[in-house]
């Protein structure tokens, strides 16, 4: 028996004491039964009897133990039971831990009592829970008997004392398996080069066994930790053992100087993801500048990079392009980048875009950081530190005209190399740039009172400031130190605006590119150990699903809650789901063809786990994205883990011969499926069990379309996009059945003739049969195609002349209509020297190789095909300078930032590229390009703002381009016979305005303007007509017809259009149902008659949520 007491003085025989002690408390106890005076928190209670209650243990049975009547065994036996069927690990703890949660268990007992007892009366008088502090820190663990118990995280009885390991290491120590982590040393067991190890207890051997993870270079974690609650320097410290004691002034300087503050640290920890690059650089830099404090520029630089690692043939590629950049910056773009981007890399010896466009940020950062260092290290002043001092002291600072401080290199007629202050001052103080350091001096050039040529920069910039200045500084005008510090902690609260004051130029559209795995800039709020008593019931959702916001956490409770489960039952369910998961990859990662594929399957199994914990999102819906990663098969995951939160999965070009239906069937209610670039020979088994499916991506594929698999597709009854580009397929799809399919591609599938029954279908909206084998049209496909010949796209295939007269005989009577099929200009070396024709010499080398790097682009293909044709067109030869610069535009956009290059791949792509009306589809191109640039790093609510604004900017194009046609109509009335160049009329106005009214991608001036016949006052009577013209409801009604937009709201408000859409479908169930009683036509007038209501239904949706957009959002 294990006796636990109070500290206190014994004054009679020790039995009469404990006899009495049990009495006065079996007393004390009846007593607050009978009469229960506390106002109890029906939540707190609620949620801890049930979790008891899960525990297995017999409360009314413990209650017993204080009730007259039921019972009265030895106070000693009841605590064994309570400490036993509750805690694991009780034995371990200090005495007042163990008083705590005894106490704390048998507070619930008496809960439970009472309302055992007041039940028969119908009362319902409850009591307060004992609160205990120590209870709310225990974490619920599962024991190897199956049992659910309280124990505590913090490991205190696991750790050795073992000071001979450094952490991280792991030694065998007299026959047994030590390893030290940032908390301590531990025995452990287990298999330490696949990272998956448990801690022992180093006396008793069947204690639970805590699981740990290695997270790389030297960081373990173990699974009861809460990154959430780490603070301070730890946060630096616990990203590997490189770090793990670096000073704490250090590591506070060096947060500073790199942005990182401690919510992006805590994001980093909770994503499991590595040290950033930078972050090391710089704590080696200030290492180095320790070490070798008179080592400066070009020969500490030099040292600084042969410290580091020898780089791999990838990263040799990206430090030949990008000089400045780290092989630790190099290492970690191609860690994050798609295994076969890094492929086509080495091969070609070309950085993809993608790359090139992260290394340039990387780039900038470090400069930033590197200035920034400098400020709190004297030893790392370089260039940037000397402007971004005065440069911030400027901003700070209120300065008379009578005062300018200048830096100069301390020799005669040396450059001003900083400056602040009045630029108009007569007479200018100086800072002088010696070799061991900075001398004020005055206007004059004599050494101010005090300062020394070797002075520090800050301590000589505090000698040129005056008793005012020095006041207006606070504290930080006290001394130099104190300065420095608040310059430093300015320019990390200014991080964004710091490139703009040096003067670095912009980088990618300005927004920096996502990456695998995020660097922790979206934040991650403190979650600290708060007071409430269902913190022990958050701590332990948080350790399942680490990247919880408060708000999300909460929503997932009630979620619960509704569905009628109790909180801990929940939890305990999905704890379940969490061991089986890490099971199955684990046995996957074990199964891996070798290191290499080993290294894979463990990247690929990082993300899947994130996606089952719920930290993969795309605006509201959860998702799974895997592109590039060759991991042989799929996992097989274990029926009982649940992914049906996932709406969006995505594994593309992983060259997978097959899909695990034991791994597709887990994502239950996926919306959309994306399998691109795989090596599938059949549509795979069991996505008919999909049966949320909306948009199935198969393209690419080795697919052959076999009976089985049509019916597998024919199954997916809420399909509305279906994909089949790129597979020998052998035949068309069976669509009869799928009554929602409106988009069909089937662009390059091997098809050698019209397959009718897909124009037959009435609900597609659009069949894309480009580049197939199709020769010939018989009869049935044409008046198919009559009747709407805007669906159907037939370009590049090889009609034979009788086929094409016979489409362009359709075509006579039809105003504006899209011919179906168009021929493709062949040379693009042609067309690209039409565009470099207008460009300045000087220009032509950058031109040359952005168009050269953006071909080289996976998916650029049809892009650089629509820029061929345009250039032959006669939209192009009536005005080739013009038409040179907007392809240019979308050319430099697309090279910059990724989002924009995806973004336009995916509109070239699409059939309508290949349409007849070229000018149109560059306008289109244009507006695709905008949209992408206004919302690069935004998703859902936040990008709405910036559209709203683009499409103000778009409207007002649209009526300058109206005035500008009426113009030319008057024009023309005016003087029959007069030539008119109507791009310049155009152009005339849209340059004219582009300022006064913001207009978008317009140039900033026109050659040759006076040819236009356009005033300065038709440019006012413009501006003043486009302003008249402005307004909510005509806002609203451009905007809604606008694709982007459409699509933007379709995203954001998916659930509105599905309610939308839901009785439209019902009523086509209907139709369909009754086909064999209607005739052909009146079934296809049936159909037709109620897509238009449909159609028209969603646009009143989409003018609606456009209206309500623009009233949040008025300016």
């Amino acid at each position: 028996m294990v006796l636990d007491g109070r500290y206190e003085v014994v004054r009679e025989p020790l039995f009469r004491f404990l006899r009495k002690s049990q009495l006065d408390t079996l007393f004390d106890d009846a007593q607050v039964l009978a009469v229960p005076t506390a106002i109890q928190d029906s939540t707190e209670r609620d949620r801890r009897l049930h979790f008891y209650a899960s525990l297995g243990l017999d409360l009314l049975g413990l209650a017993s133990f204080y009730v007259p009547g039921l019972g009265l065994p030895l106070l000693g036996i009841a605590a064994l039971q309570v400490v036993g069927d509750v805690y694991e690990g009780y034995v371990d703890w200090q005495l007042g831990d163990r008083q705590s949660a005894l106490e704390h268990a048998f507070s619930v007992a008496v809960n439970v009592a009472q309302t055992a007892l007041t039940a028969a009366a119908g009362a319902a008088s409850e009591h307060l829970l004992r609160r205990a502090s120590f209870v709310d820190t225990l974490a619920p663990v599962q024991t190897a008997q199956g049992q659910y118990k309280l124990f505590d995280p913090r490991l205190e009885a696991y750790a050795l004392n073992d000071d001979h390991l450094a952490i991280g290491q792991y030694a065998s120590v007299e026959g047994q398996a030590h390893l030290r982590t940032h908390q301590a040393a531990y025995r452990v067991a287990g298999d330490f080069h696949e990272g998956e190890l448990s801690i022992q207890h180093p006396q008793r051997d069947g204690a639970y066994a805590p699981k740990l993870r290695h997270l790389g270079d030297g960081a373990w974690r173990h699974e009861l930790e809460t990154p959430q609650a780490w603070q301070g320097v730890e946060l630096l410290r616990r990203l590997n053992s490189g770090v793990a004691e670096v000073d704490e002034q250090v590591a506070r300087d060096v947060m500073w100087a790199t942005g990182y503050d401690e919510d992006r640290l805590r994001r980093l920890h909770v994503e499991e993801g590595a040290a950033p690059a930078r972050l090391l650089d710089a704590l080696q830099r200030w290492a180095l500048h320790e070490r070798f404090p008179r080592l400066r520029g070009a020969a500490f630089e030099q040292h600084f990079l042969e410290q580091q690692r020898v780089a791999s043939p990838a990263e040799q590629v990206l430090l030949r392009d990008f000089p400045g950049l780290t092989a630790r910056g190099a290492n970690e773009i191609v860690q994050q980048a798609d295994e076969l981007l890094v492929e086509r890399m080495v091969d070609r010896q070309r950085v993809p875009l993608a790359l090139a466009e992260q290394a340039r940020w990387l780039l900038r950062d470090s400069r930033l950081d590197r200035a920034c260092a400098g400020l709190r290290q004297a030893e790392a002043v370089n260039a940037d530190t000397e402007r971004l001092a005065f440069g911030l002291l400027d901003e700070w600072l209120s300065w008379p005209d009578t005062q300018r401080i200048e830096l100069r290199e301390a020799e005669p007629g040396a450059m001003a190399l900083a400056s602040m202050g009045a630029r108009s001052a007569a007479e200018v103080s100086v800072v002088a740039k010696g070799r061991h350091g900075y001398q004020a001096l005055d206007g004059s050039g004599l050494p101010l009172p005090g300062a020394s040529r070797n002075d520090s920069l800050v301590q000589a910039l505090l000698w040129q400031l005056n008793d005012a200045q020095r006041q207006a500084l606070g504290d930080a005008g006290r001394s130099a130190a104190e300065l420095a510090q608040a310059l430093a902690q300015r320019a990390f609260a200014q991080r964004g605006e710091l490139a703009t004051l040096l003067g670095m130029a912009p980088v990618g559209g300005r927004v920096r590119p996502p990456v695998r795995l995020g660097d922790g800039r979206l934040g991650y709020p403190l979650n600290g150990r708060g007071e409430s008593s269902t913190e022990a019931l958050h701590q332990a959702i948080r350790r399942l699903f680490p990247g919880f916001t408060d708000a999300e956490l909460e929503a997932f409770l009630a979620s619960a809650d509704r569905q009628g489960v109790t909180p801990w039952h929940h939890y305990f369910q999905l704890r379940e789901q969490s061991r089986l998961l890490d099971s199955a990859l684990s046995d996957w990662r074990r199964a891996s063809a070798g290191p290499v594929q080993n290294v894979r399957r463990a990247w690929v199994a990082r993300v899947i786990r994130r996606a089952w914990q719920r930290q993969h999102r795309d605006g509201g819906n959860y998702q799974l994205l895997i592109h590039g990663w060759r991991v042989g098969r799929l996992p097989r995951l274990p029926e009982a883990v649940d992914f049906s939160h996932v709406a969006r999965l995505a594994l593309r070009n992983m060259s997978l011969l097959e899909i695990e239906p034991a791994f597709l069937q887990r994502f239950s209610r996926v919306h959309s499926l994306d399998l691109r670039g795989n090596l599938l020979t059949a549509v795979p088994p069991s996505i008919e069990q999909l049966v949320e499916l909306g948009e199935l991506n198969l393209a690419e594929n080795h697919i052959v379309l076999t009976h089985e698999g049509s019916q597998r597709l024919a199954a997916l009854h809420r399909l509305v996009s279906l994909d089949l580009h790129g597979n020998l397929l052998g035949r068309a799809p069976e669509v009869r059945a799928l009554r929602r399919l409106r988009v069909l591609n089937m662009r390059t599938t091997g098809l050698r003739e019209v397959p009718v029954a897909l124009l037959e279908s009435p609900t597609l909206s659009l069949i894309d049969l480009r580049e197939n084998g199709i020769s010939e049209l018989p009869d049935a496909a044409l008046q198919l195609i009559r009747r709407d010949p805007s669906r159907v796209y037939l370009h590049g295939n090889p009609l034979s002349p009788r086929a094409v007269r016979q489409l362009h005989g359709l075509m006579d009577n039809l105003p504006a209509a899209v011919l179906p099929v168009r021929g493709h200009e062949a040379s693009l070396e042609a067309a690209r020297l039409r565009y470099l024709d207008g460009v300045a010499p000087n220009d032509r080398s950058h031109r040359l190789a952005q168009w050269s790097n953006l071909a080289a682009e996976e998916g650029a293909q049809d892009l650089f095909r629509f820029f061929a044709d345009f250039s032959q067109s006669a939209d192009f030869q009536r005005q080739p300078p013009e038409m040179s610069r907007r392809v240019w535009g979308i050319i430099e956009a697309c090279e910059l930032n990724g989002e924009v290059r995806e973004a336009v791949f995916q509109q070239a792509a699409g059939p309508r590229s290949c349409a007849d009306q070229m000018l149109l589809i560059l306008s289109a191109l244009e507006v695709r390009t905008l949209a992408a640039q206004r919302t690069v790093g935004l998703e859902g609510v936040y990008a709405m703002r910036p559209l709203l604004q683009l499409g103000r900017e778009l409207f007002r194009l649209d009526q300058v381009d109206r005035i500008a046609s009426l113009h030319i109509q008057q024009m023309r009335r005016s003087d029959p016979y007069r030539a008119i160049d109507e791009v310049e009329v155009h152009l005339a106005y849209r340059v004219g305005l582009a300022h006064a009214l913001g207009l978008p991608g317009q140039p900033s001036t026109m050659n040759y303007s006076y040819i236009s016949g356009v005033s300065r006052h038709d440019l006012e009577l413009a501006r003043l007509e486009v302003g008249l013209a402005e307004n909510g409801e005509a806002l609203s009604r451009s905007m809604a017809e606008r694709d982007f937009w459409q699509q933007y709201l379709q995203r954001l408000y998916g659930d509105r259009f599905e309610a939308m859409n839901g009785p439209f479908h019902e009523r086509l169930e209907v139709i369909f149902d009754q086909r064999e009683q209607m005739s052909d036509q009146a079934f296809r007038e049936s159909v037709e008659a109620l897509q238009t209501e449909r159609s028209a239904a969603e646009r009143t949706l989409y003018l609606d949520l456009t209206r309500q957009a623009y009233e949040r959002h008025p300016g």
